[in-house]
């Protein structure tokens, strides 16, 4: 189900509520790359410590998982 609303009824929405959904997106393109460095760099780090370890479990995957997904929320969350 799609609710759509019409452009003239705009002028009912609360614009002094600083961050819309345009201006979080903004801020994530423009911080992009270094997510996907920052992601990347703990990937790595964590497969080659577990691979030097002889432990690569699913412990592993779930803890940096958890940990990307965790950083990436606070900063949704604090935009």
């Amino acid at each position: 189900m799609t609710i759509e609303q019409k452009p003239e009824l705009n002028r009912f929405a609360d614009a002094s509520f600083p961050v819309t959904w345009p201006k979080r997106w903004r801020a994530f393109k423009l911080t992009l790359p270094v997510w996907v460095f920052m992601w990347v760099c703990t990937i790595e780090m964590g497969v080659l410590n577990a691979w030097l370890t002889n432990r690569p479990t699913a412990d592993l995957i779930s803890s940096l998982t958890s940990g990307l997904l965790g950083g990436f929320v606070v900063f949704v969350g604090n935009l």
